[in-house]
C-alpha cells in the first residue's frame, strides 16, 4: 500500500527495482523447484534478510529523537539488534541441509527451540527498558511501545519465515507466499491512488485507504487461489481463498505495524539500501508477516491432516 511522501515520479526506480528482486527470486525459486536440497540456500538468504530487518529496526528505535539517525554499524544498534536476530538465529541453526524437504514430521520440530529463543531474547530487551527507565522514563516508555510492535514482526515473524522453509514443497509455498503479498500491495496501492475514499488508519498511515484495502485483498484472493488450481487440485483452489485471505489480512496488519513505526520515529524508511523502497524492512515487512501467518495455517493443516 501506498507510503506517506510517496508519489508516482518514484514509481520507475520502485518497479525496476522490484523487477530485479522478483527476478532473482523466481530464478533461485525455479532452481530450488528442480533440486529440492538447495532449498537450503534459502536459510542463510532468509537470515540475512533478517539481520537486515533487525538493524534497520535497532537503529529506528534506539536513534535519539531530533537527531541524525546513528549508523548501521554503530556498536549500540549491532547490540540491541542481535535480540531481534537471535529467534531467526537459533532456529536456522537447528535445521540441518539434510533436513529440508524430505520429513512432514520434522514440520513444527524446532518450534521449542523458537520459543526459548524468543523468551532470552525478549528478556535481553526487557532488561535494556529497564537500564534505560533509570534515567529516561519517557523514552522508556517509548521504547516499550516499539518492542511490543517490532518483536513480533521482526523477530518472530523471521523466524517463521525460516521454519516455512522446512515444509514439504517449500519452494511453492515461497513462490505463492511472493506473489499473494505482492498483488496484495501492489493493487492495494494503485486501487488506493485511484479510487481515494476514506482512510483506513489516518493517524498511522494518511495514504492508505479502506478502498485500497479492500481492492488489494480480493485480488491477493484471486491470485492465490489462481496460483494454488494452478499446483494442486481444485480443492486446493478453495483452500487457497481462505488461505489468501488471512495472508493478505495478516499482511496488510503487518505494513501497519511498520508505518506506526516509522511515524512514531518521524522517519521516511527504515534505510536507503533498495532504490525506490527504502530499506529491507520498508520491502519485506509482508512478506514477514504473511510468510508467518502461512507456515502457522500450514502446520495446523498438517497436523490435521
Amino acid at each position: 500500500m501506498s507510503e506517506p511522501g510517496r508519489t508516482f515520479a518514484d514509481l520507475r526506480t520502485r518497479v525496476l527495482t522490484a523487477i530485479v528482486l522478483l527476478s532473482g527470486f523466481v530464478g533461485l525459486n525455479l532452481w530450488a523447484a528442480y533440486e529440492c536440497r538447495s532449498l537450503w540456500f534459502f536459510i542463510p538468504l532468509a537470515l540475512l534478510i533478517v539481520a537486515c530487518c533487525s538493524l534497520e529496526i535497532a537503529r529506528a528505535i534506539i536513534s535519539p529523537s531530533g537527531t541524525e539517525a546513528l549508523k548501521l554499524s554503530n556498536p549500540r544498534v549491532i547490540v540491541f539488534a542481535v535480540a531481534f536476530f537471535l529467534p531467526a538465529a537459533w532456529t536456522g541453526s537447528q535445521i540441518a541441509p539434510n533436513q529440508i524437504c524430505f520429513s512432514v514430521t520434522l514440520v513444527g520440530a524446532f518450534l521449542p527451540d523458537l520459543a526459548f529463543a524468543a523468551i532470552l531474547s525478549f528478556i535481553a530487551l526487557i532488561l535494556f527498558l529497564i537500564i534505560r527507565g533509570r534515567t529516561d522514563l519517557e523514552r522508556s516508555r517509548l521504547l516499550a511501545a516499539d518492542l511490543f510492535l517490532a518483536f513480533p514482526l521482526v523477530a518472530i515473524g523471521g523466524a517463521l519465515l525460516i521454519g516455512l522453509l522446512t515444509l514439504p514443497n517449500a519452494s511453492q509455498a515461497l513462490l505463492w507466499l511472493v506473489l499473494v503479498t505482492a498483488s496484495n500491495d501492489t493493487a492495494a496501492y494503485f486501487a488506493g491512488k485511484r479510487l481515494g475514499g476514506p482512510k483506513l488508519a489516518p493517524a498511522i498511515s494518511p495514504n492508505k485507504t479502506i478502498s485500497g484495502s479492500t481492492v488489494g485483498i480480493l485480488v491477493a484472493l484471486l491470485v492465490g487461489a489462481s496460483a494454488g488450481a494452478l499446483v494442486s487440485t481444485s480443492a486446493w483452489s478453495f483452500s487457497a481463498i481462505i488461505l489468501s485471505f488471512i495472508v493478505a489480512l495478516v499482511a496488510q496488519v503487518a505494513d501497519l505495524m511498520k508505518s506506526l513505526l516509522k511515524r512514531t520515529h518521524s522517519i521516511k524508511d527504515f534505510s536507503q539500501i533498495l532504490p525506490g523502497h527504502g530499506g529491507v524492512l520498508d520491502r519485506v515487512d509482508a512478506i514477514l508477516g504473511g510468510g508467518a501467518a502461512l507456515y502457522v495455517c500450514l502446520l495446523i493443516r498438517q497436523y490435521q491432516g
